[in-house]
């Protein structure tokens, strides 16, 4: 079993990596568009354009790949942490029911599961990777172009256009995955979610290879405060593997195996063995706490799930704004307005904190290893 907080925690390190990746990538394409403003003569700046552009998508791709690569060790120590305190939760209950499972070192079949779990998470990690490189070089060709058609038609001063080319670079960040419908992902959540979703799947198909080895047919799911409306309806309650009987089909109520559902994209739900006779983790005491929580903002009631919601989203201009001050910086423009917006959401993140009684997720506002606070 993992908990909601170990999971929360998981990815830190490899967020961390990637922020650090992004503001190289963005600060460079800052410095190349500072660099491309001073250019007035049409033929010259063309050319200028279509070098940048390349380079640009050469730098991108070395540091994602360097990147993806240090990623490798620490993809391997969040598989291998993740398992582990999964096994040794699960493998307490199957002791105290009389069974005695294999220690993690000595079970052949469950070290392929998470080598083969190591193989998938990095398989997303490398086309985060071919994606990112493609959608951040459409996103720079795009500065680019805004900056040129500014200078060129728009009778903008070379100095004015740079500042709002590099804005239109780092207001949403690096973009990583486009949609059909044209949404993109960013390359924290990108990364984010490939990684929180690769360790959680990896360890629960270890539990449940584990459970089926040792004969084990029940199952409760982990509980917490604030869960997504769609999972609050399935958590904390017990299910059956196979066959019908008491309770729920585990895979058709709870939708694991399904982005959607248990242990899919983001979700910080888990489940351990069940046996009759044993207590439950969650009451419905419990539960109904959980599902019905509130906070206060502003004299205002909200569920606990949209309050953290609200706090993701400062935690995003938060990010943002460290992005441009740092782009700023690089592109010698002045970075006064994007620090004092830094220090405004950073104000509105400590107010809602104490109103709401929320923890505060130092790595969720990161945007390059230089901001930290």
């Amino acid at each position: 079993m993992l908990t909601f907080r170990q999971l929360d925690d998981l990815p830190g390190a490899v967020i961390s990596s990637m922020a650090g990746v992004e503001r190289s990538i963005l600060d460079d394409m800052a410095r190349r568009l500072s660099k491309a403003g001073a250019i007035t003569d049409t033929a010259l700046l063309q050319a200028e354009r279509l070098a940048d552009i390349g380079l640009e998508r050469e730098y991108i791709i070395e540091q994602l790949s360097a990147a993806t690569n240090k990623t490798v060790a620490q993809i391997q120590e969040l598989l291998d942490e993740a398992c582990t305190r999964s096994l040794g939760a699960d493998n307490a209950i199957f002791r105290r029911n009389g069974l005695t499972p294999l220690a993690l070192s000595e079970n052949i079949y469950l070290q392929q599961i998470i080598r083969a779990g190591m193989v998938k998470t990095m398989g997303a990690f490398a086309n985060i990777t071919r994606t990112t490189a493609n959608t951040a070089t459409q996103q720079f060709e795009r500065a680019l172009d805004l900056l040129h058609n500014e200078i060129v038609f728009g009778g903008s001063d070379y100095r004015s256009a740079i500042k709002r080319a590099v804005k239109s670079l780092t207001q949403d960040g690096l973009g990583s995955i486009q949609y059909p419908s044209g949404r993109v992902d960013s390359l924290d959540v990108a990364v984010r979610r490939a990684a929180l979703t690769g360790v959680n799947q990896t360890a629960a198909e270890v539990q449940l290879a584990n459970m089926s080895m040792l004969g084990a047919n029940f199952v409760e799911t982990t509980a917490h405060a604030g869960a997504r409306p769609e999972h609050a309806t399935w958590q904390g309650q017990i299910f059956q593997l196979s066959g019908r009987g008491r309770y729920k089909n585990f895979y058709d109520e709870t939708g694991y195996g399904t982005g959607e559902g248990l242990c899919g994209w983001n979700c910080r739900h888990n489940f351990f063995p069940f046996f009759e006779g044993d207590s439950r983790a969650y009451n419905y005491d419990t539960l109904r706490d959980y599902n019905s929580r509130t906070v206060s903002y502003n004299g205002e009631s909200m569920s606990l799930y949209d309050a953290t919601q609200q706090q993701r989203n400062i935690e995003r201009q938060i990010r943002r704004w460290k992005r441009e001050e740092s782009a700023m910086l690089t592109a010698d423009l002045g970075a006064g307005q994007a620090r004092q917006k830094v220090r405004e959401w950073q104000a509105r993140q400590r107010d809602f904190i104490d109103q709401t009684g929320l923890r505060r997720d130092y790595f969720r506002e990161r945007a390059g290893k230089q901001n930290v606070a």
